[in-house]
């Protein structure tokens, strides 16, 4: 409660303020001081107003983490959040990284969801090992011609436009690496790799193309900036996932909590148990820690902050 020096010291005393007694003294402290100064690490995420003062409009929210992690906890199956996670991905590289022609073609279609976009760098001898790859770009005059096989990347067999990996031929192998943007021709074929446990919904496939004939804006950067892109990429598709782990974090505990609601053993439900409560429990906090842990890191691009690279090393997070 406020203390009765500070209210003695009030032009006008406040004789409705009437300090409860009892094990509620203390109750409207404790809300106010974890509602004000300790809020819900979701709600950062969620591009929430700060407690300590009023908002008379709530924005929407229209951020990648909210986006995905309402896409979890809303549905049954992954594979939507899966293929919306790979169409931000890909739609960031074509924006920050694609040339002015390619951006012209593409950019707004790719924003409004008209046309999809995949990454696809996986090969099979490769892996998600960039160093090995096979795939091979050669320089024609006005282009491109590419040769190479991806495996099992999330929506290729629906993507119109797919970012792909390859070894420029005669470049230094130190600079060969580099990234390139494919648009789908009668040279380029995709096959579906049929359904996935958990991502149903998510269209995964192989992709393999032979003297695909790209056009000279199809280069992402410039030659050998495959290895940092591909990083790059990696490093934004982990902050996004952990959104969509934070949604199944949450459709879990969901889900656990009315079992435990409903489900009676030895005549009582088996929340009443203080096993299957710490359990609970503990899922909240994984859920929270979680939370926390995106908010800090800015939550992808919900802060509008990137990771960024130091002298071609390894993804350095900003300080929040």
């Amino acid at each position: 409660p406020v203390p009765q020096n500070v209210l003695d010291t009030n032009y006008v005393y406040p004789a409705y303020w009437k300090a409860t007694e009892g094990p509620d003294r203390y109750r409207r402290t404790l809300y106010g001081f974890r509602k004000r100064s300790m809020p819900d690490p979701v709600t950062s995420n969620f591009d929430a107003p700060n407690g300590d003062f009023a908002c008379a409009r709530r924005l929407r929210s229209n951020t990648p983490l909210a986006a995905l992690t309402g896409l979890v906890e809303g549905g049954e199956d992954l594979g939507l959040a899966i293929s919306a996670l790979a169409q931000l991905v890909g739609l960031r590289v074509v924006r920050r990284h694609g040339s002015e022609g390619l951006r012209a073609r593409w950019l707004e279609r790719l924003e409004s969801g008209e046309a999809i976009v995949a990454v696809a760098n996986a090969e099979p001898s490769a892996g998600s090992d960039i160093l090995a790859l096979r795939a091979r770009a050669s320089a024609r005059p006005g282009g491109w011609a590419l040769t190479g096989r991806k495996r099992r990347c999330t929506n290729v067999p629906v993507a119109e436009l797919l970012l792909v990996s390859a070894r420029v031929v005669g470049a230094e192998a130190q600079q060969a690496i580099s990234g390139f943007a494919l648009e789908r021709s009668e040279r380029l074929w995709t096959r579906s790799q049929g359904e996935l446990g958990g991502l149903r919904t998510s269209p995964t496939g192989d992709l393999l193309f032979r003297a695909h004939q790209a056009p000279g804006d199809a280069l992402l950067g410039r030659v050998g900036d495959g290895v940092r892109l591909f990083r790059e990429v990696f490093a934004h598709e982990r902050l996004l996932l952990g959104g969509v782990l934070r949604g199944v974090l949450g459709r879990c505990r969901e889900l656990g909590l009315a079992h435990a609601e409903t489900r009676a053993q030895f005549g009582h439900a088996i929340g009443s148990n203080q096993y299957v409560q710490e359990r609970l429990v503990q899922m909240r906090a994984h859920e929270l820690g979680l939370s926390a842990l995106l908010g800090s890191l800015g939550g992808g691009d919900t802060q509008a902050k990137d990771v960024v690279f130091i002298g071609g090393a390894d993804p350095v997070l900003p300080t929040p």
